[in-house]
């Protein structure tokens, strides 16, 4: 406990210290704001349109499917504001050295290349996010209770999770080939899966983004859950599949920074 309580403090300091630097700029925070806004009204008009033409899409209703988008955009959104100035350092870390100045910090080393920088404009994708989430509830008179919407945060961080294991082990990559710039950048335009059903993916589409790359557990798990379209089964995989890469994402960095700390000597 004392351990957790270590890093926290450690987390909350980073988090200042970038706040600090970040809100010298607060015409960004205001514009990223007003660009967020313009994304809600745009996703709106877009899907009312569409299901103007059809009453459900794989059966999602408008309403349903504009639930989805709003937990996958506070999923991504909330994978820029952790990791976006983070992940992406890993390559040149490893490509000027400085990695070996990281691994000599009292700290966790994942911890530190992880979450060391704090992307604050991420933070005006999430408010236009939640008022999607409000506005398509209301729309489908649906009331959930204090224990679903802890559910719903929990599912939502399982999500970020899988999604943190997946890009992590692609920006670890690094450590054993020159450039993974491309993969990174593969990895982001992925992320557009996540906001839409996941029932209209088949065949082996369905199986790689399902069981594979598991993009598809991401958002459809959380927002499937406060719709009643979803088994508890599937709820305890999704943990499932977050605990397995998790292992798998510490193993290989494990692993990966022995070969880096011998090849360095």
């Amino acid at each position: 406990m004392k351990k957790i309580f270590r890093y926290l403090k450690l987390y909350v300091y980073f988090v200042r210290n970038c706040l600090a630097r970040e809100l010298d700029y607060r015409l960004n925070f205001i514009t990223n704001l007003i660009d967020s806004f313009l994304w809600f009204f745009i996703s709106l008009v877009f899907f009312e349109s569409i299901y103007s033409q059809v009453t459900t899409i794989s059966g999602w209703t408008l309403y349903e499917t504009l639930f989805l988008l709003g937990t996958a955009q506070i999923i991504t959104s909330l994978y820029f504001i952790l990791f976006i100035n983070n992940l992406p350092r890993l390559q040149t870390y490893v490509s000027s050295g400085s990695l070996d100045f990281i691994l000599i910090k009292p700290c966790d080393h994942q911890f530190f290349v992880s979450l060391r920088y704090f992307y604050l404009g991420g933070i005006t994708n999430i408010i236009p996010a939640v008022f999607l989430l409000i506005y398509s509830l209301h729309h489908m008179n649906l009331v959930i209770t204090f224990s679903q919407v802890i559910t719903y945060i929990l599912l939502v961080i399982n999500g970020v999770l899988i999604g943190y294991a997946i890009w992590f082990i692609i920006m670890t990559l690094s450590i054993y080939v020159i450039k993974v710039s491309e993969l990174h950048e593969l990895f982001l335009s992925t992320l557009k899966f996540v906001e839409y059903p996941a029932s209209i993916y088949k065949g082996i589409v369905r199986v790689i983004l399902m069981y594979i790359v598991p993009l598809l557990t991401i958002a459809n798990i959380p927002a499937q859950y406060v719709l009643g379209g979803i088994s508890t089964r599937d709820i305890l995989f999704s943990f499932l599949i977050m605990i397995v890469l998790m292992i798998i994402c510490r193993t290989f960095w494990k692993i990966s920074l022995k070969r880096y700390q011998s090849a360095s000597s």
